[in-house]
């Protein structure tokens, strides 16, 4: 891990420097995030296979460093098997927002609510991916907008206009 580490900030830093804009923003195009400064998304697909007790050891501190190193975090949280480790990942003060991915059911889905509100109340954002338009409302009316970070799923420009009239109906 400490090689793997020590090599990702090495080509991130360098990367950095090549892709930043005159005002140092930078994005993580696959998460559809972008902001000032060093911006990432960070993931530990194997962690749902980690008990708690290796993931603090293997790889939280590695984790941990990462996100000392960037501006702002997303970590994507691959899957109900990875839930386990939220805890742990909320606790980290230099991760700013969490996507969780559940497996089978859409991310609107009533079931996650619990999830997105523990998010929010350890002060970070959540990213809710795949959201069809009928599913804004409800979403939103349940877990607020505060802090809360959409990718939807958009027939046409008509249909994302309409999405972005619904969030706004809701601030």
């Amino acid at each position: 891990m400490r090689q793997i580490t020590d090599t990702y900030k090495e080509i991130y830093n360098s990367t950095y420097d090549m892709t930043k804009d005159a005002d140092g923003h930078s994005s993580f195009g696959y998460f559809n995030i972008w902001g000032k400064g060093r911006t990432t998304q960070m993931q530990c697909d194997i962690s749902g296979m980690l008990s708690a007790v290796s993931f603090n050891e293997f790889q939280l501190p590695y984790f941990i460093e990462c996100c000392e190193m960037h501006d702002n975090t997303l970590y994507h949280l691959d899957g109900p098997q990875a839930l386990h480790h939220l805890d742990a990942l909320l606790s980290v003060s230099t991760l700013n927002a969490v996507q969780y991915t559940p497996v089978g059911i859409p991310g609107s889905d009533p079931s996650l609510y619990p999830i997105y509100y523990k998010i929010l109340n350890a002060g970070k954002a959540v990213q809710v991916i795949n959201i069809e338009t009928d599913e804004i409302k409800p979403l939103l009316r349940a877990i607020g907008t505060k802090g809360v970070f959409l990718t939807l799923r958009t027939q046409n420009y008509e249909d994302a206009l309409h999405a972005v009239e619904i969030v706004e109906s809701l601030r």
